[in-house]
């Protein structure tokens, strides 16, 4: 499923719902499903949904994403970029 797909919302979204799209989105980013997302993963989904490959635009993301600097996104990370 895109994520584009998952995150379009009318703007009256519980937070149960903002939930399991978060998860819903990481479960289609993390393509080996190690419970982690890495920066090639990341590419990949870029590339599939926006044919953009832009590895400035992905290293951007990924820093933004990956909070404790550790080199990969988990569902944690992600989940609180989302909920605030």
């Amino acid at each position: 499923m895109p994520v584009a797909a998952i995150c379009i919302f009318d703007g009256n979204i519980s937070k149960s719902e903002l939930e399991e799209a978060v998860k819903k989105a990481f479960a289609y980013l993390d393509l080996n499903q190690d419970g982690y997302m890495s920066p090639p993963e990341l590419q990949s989904a870029i590339a599939k949904i926006t044919g953009n490959q832009d590895r400035s635009l992905i290293n951007m993301m990924f820093e933004t994403l990956d909070v404790d600097g550790n080199g990969m996104v988990s569902m944690e990370e992600l989940a609180s970029l989302a909920m605030s």
